[in-house]
């Protein structure tokens, strides 16, 4: 299980999540481009990525986000976004870029499997009523 903390970056509004998901992105400039990557951080308006490419400041991104399933299926969810390349970044000798983007909260649902949200929400609310 993964562990997450909540903190609350000045660079983008709202509040952060510190978890290490995989991410996968694309864009286009005089070619099409796939890279892979991690967030060290994501919230629902953008991320942080850790990745071996970095998209071009200022570029058109989409970002695939994939979470593990939670339940007795297995398999990931996909969170889609797309958005912009904020800043690229150094760090470390780790390279990265900051993703900003809105994840509306029906994207999220959209993607969610609709026997494991019943299921999700059939057990909170039996543990409500107890």
């Amino acid at each position: 299980m993964q562990n997450v903390t909540v903190i609350n970056s000045g660079m983008r509004h709202g509040v952060d999540f510190s978890l290490r998901l995989p991410v996968v992105f694309r864009w286009s400039d005089e070619a099409e481009h796939i890279e892979g990557g991690f967030t060290t951080s994501i919230s629902r308006r953008g991320a942080y990525i850790l990745c071996a490419r970095c998209p071009p400041c200022g570029s058109d991104v989409r970002l695939e986000v994939l979470i593990e399933s939670a339940g007795q299926t297995t398999g990931l969810v996909r969170l889609q976004c797309t958005g912009k390349v904020g800043q690229v970044f150094s760090n470390y000798g780790r390279d990265g870029f900051i993703f900003d983007g809105l994840f509306d909260d029906q994207q999220i649902m959209r993607d969610v499997d609709s026997q494991q949200l019943e299921e999700s929400y059939g057990s909170v609310e039996q543990d409500n009523k107890e």
